[in-house]
């Protein structure tokens, strides 16, 4: 289990949203703030190259409220899949979401940091996650990602769902501007009226309530090349959206 210091960005993220009222409305507050969001767990499942039938061991870092999971378990419904989340609401939320097939998955509640140093996970075919790791920093995402590959077959894949920042001042103003027009596009539709300024507000605050620390998207690939993986490329990307890995 995790401590209840919330000192560092990742304590302060398992914090924000081990909060059932903000639980109970994240789904569709996602869809609002990442539109892309089915598009990218459809391309997760998509790189993952087992057939259907496969029993493979799947374990999903930041299951939340189980949005990744349901879609891994229609893509390949004889999959053990490991979930873990360090927010507790997250969790009962993402069970409900799966009603009896809930059963299937072995839940754990904790840190990334944590399972790393876990000696009873399995031998594992793949993980995912799905925005999640955005909230470790390089030195905290480069001990995980040396970490997961030992536990990895061979031959195996790691495959992330998740936000980035760009290598350029001139062009991350220019997503972040994309970003705050799209949102407010959408609530828009869904009958509500925000200016920019409002929205551009709204994201600093929350980004700094989450522990947000996302990385330059070269950064990442080299943390992933360093700990072991090869084949590692970008899958789909959107402005800071996008969806990468690779293969040990």
């Amino acid at each position: 289990m995790l401590n209840s210091n919330a000192s560092t960005p990742f304590q302060q993220s398992v914090s924000a949203y081990d909060d059932a009222a903000r639980v109970a409305e994240y789904d569709a507050k996602m869809e609002i703030m990442h539109p892309n969001r089915t598009k990218m767990a459809e391309i997760v499942c998509a790189m993952l190259p087992f057939p259907p039938g496969a029993e493979i061991t799947v374990l999903d870092l930041g299951t939340g409220t189980g949005f990744l999971v349901a879609r891994l378990l229609q893509a390949f419904p004889r999959a053990q899949i490991i979930a873990v989340d360090g927010a507790a609401a997250m969790m009962h939320q993402a069970q409900a979401r799966l009603g009896a097939k809930s059963k299937q998955l072995i839940w754990k509640i904790g840190s990334f940091q944590q399972l790393a140093d876990d000696n009873d996970l399995p031998e594992l075919d793949a993980v995912v996650s799905s925005f999640a790791l955005h909230h470790l920093a390089a030195e905290e995402k480069r001990r995980l990602y040396h970490a997961l590959c030992a536990k990895l077959r061979d031959g195996a894949w790691f495959v992330n769902a998740d936000i980035l920042i760009a290598p350029y001042e001139e062009i991350e103003a220019r997503y972040l501007h994309l970003r705050q027009v799209g949102i407010q596009k959408r609530w828009r539709e869904h009958g509500e009226e925000k200016s920019l300024a409002a929205i551009a507000a709204e994201l600093v605050e929350l980004e700094k309530k989450d522990g947000d620390q996302p990385l330059p998207f070269d950064t990442d690939l080299r943390l992933l090349k360093e700990a072991g993986f090869h084949a590692v490329d970008c899958f789909w990307k959107e402005t800071r959206e996008a969806v990468w890995g690779g293969s040990k």
